[in-house]
């Protein structure tokens, strides 16, 4: 009789104790989503727990590692919106996080769970592409960029609406060709040249889309759009030089530009002028070419004996073109 009760004695120590102690378990459908993120921090968000049913939540502990060390932060269980902000952190850099929380039963016990586990991470600073020098005509889409070391993605769609999830094979001096969805590595900072085919004729530009790549944290996208070189004949006529363009998709008007002749390359045979000086504006005309005379250059009567170069820049509803495509006028 002592020795069962004894027995009754202990085991309804045990249960208080066991009501009393707080409870530790996982609630595996439980989910962190973050919500967004700068170069030194990441928010994060997320939702009254769906299990075990409960009467009150005291609090939530947000727990995060860095540099091996554990950070924490207590937010009050009757907070509106469970979200938080975990600041002080490293650029392109990822962060194991995880939730905690205490609860209420309708029994009076206290319980500890584990709400879920997660890994956050910080911005990545992306590459913006302006400042390069594009030679754009017809099908073909060169742009020289000066680029740091590192991964990129780097794409080039036909047409101004960038299509993130298309990606154009590209190719570059120096580099190996990228293995798959537009992704290169530059193994020094140094002057790139990127080649892509890119229709001009029927879309009137193309836009260039980049982003910075590091651990597999990604960076945002940012967009170039580039306005291709009209294309154009040019030719002595009535004392002065005749400028003919034909039509280009989004194009508004042309301003032509006549230099003087200096020579060809032999590096690049590439015809080199002198003195640009703008000569006049040509309005752009539907599906049609557009034709103008112009009689003077540098405010002088073109010379009979003189060889001019000339260029035509587009001014688009897309942009403005770089003026790299060239005439000469012997």
């Amino acid at each position: 009789m002592r020795r069962k009760l004894s027995f009754i004695v202990l085991s309804l120590l045990l249960i208080t104790l066991f009501a009393i102690c707080p409870k530790h378990t996982v609630n595996a459908a439980n989910t962190i989503d973050q919500t967004g993120y700068t170069l030194t921090s990441a928010s994060i968000r997320w939702y009254t727990p769906t299990s075990p049913k409960y009467e009150i939540i005291n609090w939530y502990k947000v727990t995060w590692e860095v540099d091996g060390r554990k950070k924490s932060a207590t937010i009050s269980g009757n907070s509106i919106g469970l979200k938080y902000t975990i600041t002080g952190l490293e650029a392109a850099s990822s962060y194991p996080v995880t939730i905690t929380y205490e609860y209420i039963t309708d029994d009076g016990a206290q319980h500890i769970d584990t709400y879920a586990s997660t890994v956050v991470h910080t911005k990545l600073l992306g590459f913006d592409l302006a400042g390069g020098k594009s030679n754009f005509s017809l099908f073909n889409l060169t742009y020289k960029v000066r680029m740091p070391a590192g991964e990129y993605q780097i794409v080039c769609v036909s047409g101004n609406k960038p299509d993130y999830n298309k990606y154009d094979h590209i190719s570059s001096n120096g580099e190996k060709s990228p293995s798959y969805e537009g992704r290169i590595t530059i193994s020094k900072t140094g002057t790139y040249t990127f080649n892509w085919t890119a229709d001009s004729k029927k879309h009137g530009c193309a836009t260039i889309i980049c982003r910075r790549i590091k651990d597999n944290i990604t960076s945002g996208w940012t967009s170039l759009r580039v306005v291709p070189d009209p294309i154009f004949t040019a030719e002595r006529k009535n004392s002065g030089i005749s400028v003919s363009v034909d039509p280009l998709k989004g194009a508004q008007s042309y301003d032509v530009y006549v230099g003087t002749y200096k020579g060809t390359s032999k590096k690049t045979n590439n015809i080199i002028g002198k003195n640009f000086v703008k000569v006049g504006t040509i309005n752009a005309k539907k599906n049609k070419t557009a034709t103008k005379l112009f009689k003077k250059y540098n405010g002088k009567k073109i010379n009979k004996l003189k060889s001019y170069v000339v260029k035509v820049v587009a001014n688009s509803a897309y942009g403005i073109s770089d003026g790299y495509f060239v005439r000469v006028v012997w």
